[in-house]
């Protein structure tokens, strides 16, 4: 039987590979089309940012699947041809865009047609983020309220800074025109400011954690309960649909509530400083306003080609990181075990394979994060030049004062820090992506489980 095998020179492996290498560069190829569609999207919806980034993770989510189950090769008589990671999963599915369901079905018939997104697509894949975020400030009257300070300290703080680019503009030009009364009355006034920017600074950081934490508190608790109702622990565990649920209840929630608020602060604040300091930045000089529209476009287009891997390999870390420590909790909770069979060697050889893999994915994400690097600080350092480069001919022929010339400077950086918020979060972006991606996943198969479950337990069909 062995003399008569084809395969025995060759391992096998190596067979799967080259038998489905011309079927994953076809994928591959469609996948990158699906991305730089949505990525398209993106850079035309810089005000609507959570939906961008669920179609930018949905797309990398396509290319790290098929990547990376070509990369680590199927086991000998497991399905030759990997599906989805969610395919197995009804509920996911109908949160799914078509385009979804027709990646699947290519991949199942092996047939390969063009892919486009539109927007109501990307729409469809919010809608995993809208179902887990907005749950909590629909039953919690006290979520409302604390979120309703949240957003006041937001709008305070905002008029803060207005508040503070006009003092700047005349204290700088009292400074060039040698106006010491002016000066000293101006110093008065900063001080009376600050006495009421801090505080308004400071609880706006407070409220915003404190929203997080308790956010953090209701969902990982929602969440164990889901986990232990229906016996969900020991039913996914035993179908091996999710991997590491520990992390996911720990780390993913945390991640989740944490990011979503700050996202959607930083997204308001942006949007809010965006029309006020436009306004300051266009009664300056209009020209002005066209330049940083045309620089942040650039930008955003230019981060979004470079960084374009980072949402699929940040979501692969996650993965083989705890992979990794769940390795080193088995070896501690079975060490009795171990040590009567002598199974040290087995033991500590998987760990470190586990590492391994951890580390070499890390060493790829930290490649594609240096070459967006390169891109980015050369971004930031051209803010230094660029509005100064457009007014300084009229500061030159006397036309604006130094202290006009100090605003600008104040509000293109605000306003470029608003069109900006994909160049500037991009890394945090994708990671939060693939945390989402992880925690719905989860939370989807655990729903699943308890609708098989629940006609089980009352005695009749689930409504």
């Amino acid at each position: 039987t062995v003399a008569s095998s084809p395969h025995k020179a060759v391992p096998p492996q190596i067979h799967l590979c080259a038998q489905y290498l011309p079927r994953f560069l076809v994928h591959y190829r469609m996948s990158i089309r699906c991305f730089d569609a949505s990525a398209g999207s993106i850079i035309l919806s810089l005000s609507l940012l959570s939906l961008a980034t669920r179609g930018m993770a949905f797309s990398a989510r396509v290319h790290s699947t098929h990547f990376h189950a070509m990369r680590n090769f199927p086991r000998p008589g497991a399905k030759p041809y990997p599906t989805l990671r969610t395919a197995a999963l009804p509920s996911r599915r109908k949160l799914a865009s078509p385009i979804t369901a027709q990646i699947k079905q290519e991949t199942k018939n092996g047939e390969h047609k063009e892919i486009n997104l539109d927007w109501a697509q990307i729409q469809l894949q919010a809608s995993l983020f809208t179902k887990m975020a907005l749950p909590y400030f629909k039953e919690e009257r006290s979520a409302r309220l604390l979120l309703g300070v949240v957003i006041a300290f937001t709008l305070a703080n905002s008029a803060v800074s207005v508040g503070f680019s006009y003092l700047g503009r005349d204290f700088w030009t009292a400074l060039s025109q040698k106006d010491s009364e002016h000066y000293f009355t101006l110093l008065g006034k900063y001080a009376l400011a600050l006495l009421g920017g801090v505080p308004v600074s400071v609880l706006y950081s407070y409220y915003r954690q404190k929203l997080a934490l308790e956010w953090r508190s209701w969902m990982a608790q929602r969440t164990i309960d889901m986990f232990e109702s229906y016996r969900s622990y020991y039913i996914l565990e035993a179908k091996k649909e999710i991997d590491n649920p520990d992390q996911r209840i720990a780390e993913d929630v945390r991640s989740f509530t944490q990011t979503s608020l700050s996202f959607s602060i930083t997204l308001l604040t942006s949007v809010i400083d965006l029309f006020s300091f436009s306004a300051i930045l266009y009664s300056i000089y209009p020209p002005l306003f066209g330049a940083i529209i045309l620089y942040a476009g650039f930008g955003t287009a230019s981060t979004v080609y470079i960084g374009k891997q980072l949402v699929g390999l940040n979501y692969e870390q996650l993965q083989r990181e705890a992979d990794f420590r769940f390795s080193m909790v088995r070896m501690r909770e079975n060490a009795e075990s171990i040590a009567f069979y002598g199974g040290e060697p087995i033991e500590t050889r998987e760990i470190k394979r586990r590492l391994a893999r951890a580390m070499s994915n890390f060493f790829e994400l930290i490649s594609v994060q240096r070459n967006l690097d390169f891109f980015t600080v050369a971004y930031r350092y051209m803010v230094q030049v660029l509005p100064g480069f457009v007014v300084a001919p009229l500061f030159f022929a006397g036309k604006i004062e130094l202290g006009v010339v100090s605003q600008s400077y104040g509000a293109f950086n605000h306003i470029l820090a608003d069109l900006s918020i994909i160049v500037n979060q991009f890394e945090s972006i994708s990671a939060f992506s693939a945390g989402i991606d992880r925690l719905g996943e989860f939370l989807q198969a655990m729903e699943l489980n308890a609708a098989k479950q629940r006609p089980l337990v009352t005695g009749r069909p689930d409504a």
